[in-house]
């Protein structure tokens, strides 16, 4: 009960300050962060070529139908533990670059490795949940993966176990969420048009004989849809980055204990 009026007095996330912020940390930290993003593209884009060829193999039979659910499960499972880590990394260096200026961003790495069992299985019961919410009706899906936007940076930042993982993303996201959804809904049209507009315009050059340019169209496809996909993931983990800082300093304030345990 203690806690209510503490809730109360919780800031609202400001839109403009999120995505200034996002692109200066890209800005500052470019080669970081798009190194980051390029990573993540091109696994990506392995895990979408892999479930493209699954599907053009698909014959109705029970053994496709199986086989193409846990390729799908896989490549959202893989997508999701990237996205993650990246998140993760990102958000120890956006916090550390508030409060102590620019520092390496190897701790942050190494404690996302030293995490990694703990984002996996984080991730699957994440994915599993929205998944669940989403069938069942999409509303409950649309919270859950709100609710649970920041269990990534928590992961590897705070170093929490699995259950106090979910629990802390809750307790950071609560009161929040409507601020989260307008945030991500904002980059999620603006990198769909990006992307829409780079597609269709490469498309062109280097698409197949519809002139859609498929990951499955060629290398030069390939290539091309891996250098969108960087833009648009870099856009994506920064902001995550930022909502994660912003987030904690909206409930705790500096963060200068987690600090210490990645840095020094």
């Amino acid at each position: 009960m203690a806690k209510v009026p503490a809730l109360r007095k919780r800031r609202a996330l400001q839109i403009d300050n999120v995505l200034t912020s996002a692109f200066e940390l890209i800005s500052d930290r470019s080669f970081l962060v798009m190194g980051m993003a390029f990573v993540m593209a091109v696994l990506s884009q392995m895990m979408e070529l892999a479930s493209a060829q699954s599907l053009r193999s698909f014959d109705h039979s029970y053994v496709s139908i199986i086989w193409n659910v846990i390729t799908f499960v896989l490549v959202a499972f893989g997508t999701m533990l990237l996205s993650m880590i990246g998140q993760g990394a990102l958000a120890g260096v956006a916090v550390a670059r508030k409060e102590r200026g620019r520092v390496s961003s190897w701790p942050t790495f190494r404690r996302g490795l030293q995490q990694l069992p703990v984002l996996a299985v984080v991730a699957l019961l994440g994915l599993g949940g929205i998944l669940i919410g989403f069938v069942c009706l999409i509303v409950p899906g649309i919270i859950l993966a709100l609710m649970w936007s920041m269990i990534g940076p928590i992961a590897v930042v705070e170093g929490k176990g699995i259950i106090a993982t979910f629990r802390r993303s809750k307790e950071l996201t609560t009161g929040a969420l409507r601020d989260i959804f307008l945030v991500i809904a904002v980059i999620t049209v603006g990198t769909s048009i990006f992307r829409w507009a780079a597609t269709t315009f490469a498309g062109s050059f280097f698409g197949g004989a519809d002139n859609r340019l498929a990951v499955e169209a060629g290398p030069g496809a390939f290539l091309i849809l891996t250098l969108i996909e960087t833009l648009t993931m870099a856009v994506t983990i920064a902001v995550n980055a930022i909502l994660y800082v912003e987030l904690v300093e909206r409930l705790d304030g500096p963060m200068t204990q987690q600090l210490s345990e990645i840095f020094e």
